[in-house]
């Protein structure tokens, strides 16, 4: 149904499939960017709909420029209007492209817990308490030191938990087993 280019500035849709979603009269059309890059023509986009895209799990508001069907073999080619977004996050493998969701850290519910860096020849991980205070696992040490300044990091993969507010500071139930 779509195609991912990771060159495209913007996210472009053929008429035919945006006249399925929003009709012409309501798509934006002033200040319209010129659009360069199919072949050596220059191209006039016919309008701009805004809307939410979902690839696999992750979704986000994005702004979709309208051109001729003549110009698309795919109803939608998503670029980086839509892979740059600050809660995209893209993994690419030899065979496969992945979109993850980054979580909302301003979210009150959701809280980084960890962070794993890589330092030339082994790993180090922050772990953050219960008490919100950070330590440091190394694994060239058998000690784990208790941060007390801010520093620089360069994450090679980041723990997120989300704490749910109907759940938080409930006890917890346990199964009774019979004998």
């Amino acid at each position: 149904m779509g195609y991912i280019d990771l060159g495209s500035k913007c996210t472009l849709i053929r008429r035919s499939y945006a006249e399925n979603i929003i009709a012409p009269e309501d798509w934006e059309t002033d200040s319209l960017p010129i659009l360069q890059g199919f072949g050596n023509s220059v191209v006039k986009p016919l309008g701009r709909i805004r809307t939410i895209i979902q690839i696999g799990m992750v979704r986000a508001e994005t702004e979709l420029l309208v051109v001729d069907d003549g110009y698309l073999h795919t109803p939608v080619l998503v670029g980086q209007s839509f892979t740059e977004k600050p809660n995209v996050i893209l993994y690419k493998t030899k065979d496969e492209l992945l979109f993850i969701s980054m979580p909302d850290c301003e979210d009150q519910n959701i809280r980084v817990k960890g962070i794993i860096g890589y330092s030339p020849g082994h790993f180090v991980a922050f772990c953050r308490r219960s008490n919100n205070q950070w330590e440091l696992h190394n694994d060239l040490s058998t000690k784990e030191v208790r941060i007390t300044h801010d520093p620089t990091i360069t994450p090679t993969a980041a723990i997120f938990i989300r704490r749910d507010s109907a759940v938080r500071n409930q006890p917890i139930k346990r199964k009774r087993t019979e004998e």
